[in-house]
C-alpha cells in the first residue's frame, strides 16, 4: 500500500504508524522490524504512538 502510495511525478506522502505502546493499545511490534528498516531506507514518515501520538491528540 506505501508503496503504491509513493508517486515520484507529484507530491505524495506516505506515512507508517508504528503501534509501540502498551499503556494505550496493544503493541503491534512483532515482526514490524522489517517494515520499520524498508521505511526509513526509503524516506517514509515513521510515526510511533509511544513517542509521537501526544503531538496529535492531548493526554487523556
Amino acid at each position: 500500500m506505501l508503496e503504491f502510495a509513493v508517486h515520484l511525478a507529484r507530491p505524495s506522502l506516505s506515512m507508517l504508524v508504528n503501534h509501540d505502546d502498551n499503556t494505550r493499545d496493544v503493541a503491534y511490534t512483532s515482526g514490524a522490524e522489517k517494515l520499520l528498516k524498508v521505511a526509513s531506507k526509503k524516506g517514509w514518515t515513521i510515526i510511533s504512538v509511544k513517542e509521537d501520538w501526544k503531538q496529535v491528540f492531548e493526554e487523556m
